[in-house]
């Protein structure tokens, strides 16, 4: 039995990790589609403190309004997330 078990730890050892694969904005929970035209779509987002979205990629150009102040993780693929500190009515 401890050589069952010592051979299937050592399997899941060697087993990569995947990676939560990046989902569209559009497919992301927490972001809500408010409105759409031919020039712009806008989204509510809320984020409850202490909570996180899924890995999501905007494909397009896009800004951001922070109605109150939060502090922010962010992470672009590939690097290691950093704080973003807003303030309330910043717009980035």
């Amino acid at each position: 039995m401890k050589l069952i078990a010592s051979a299937v730890l050592s399997l899941l050892a060697v087993l990569p990790i995947a990676a939560q694969a990046p989902v569209p904005v559009a497919s992301e929970p927490r972001h809500h589609l408010k409105f759409e035209n031919q020039f712009v779509r806008v989204f509510d987002v809320q984020v409850p403190t202490g909570d996180t979205t899924l890995f999501h990629i905007h494909s397009n150009d896009y800004l951001f309004v922070s109605i109150g102040d939060a502090t922010l993780k962010g992470e672009v693929m590939g690097q290691q997330p950093a704080d973003l500190i807003v303030k309330d009515g910043e717009c980035r």
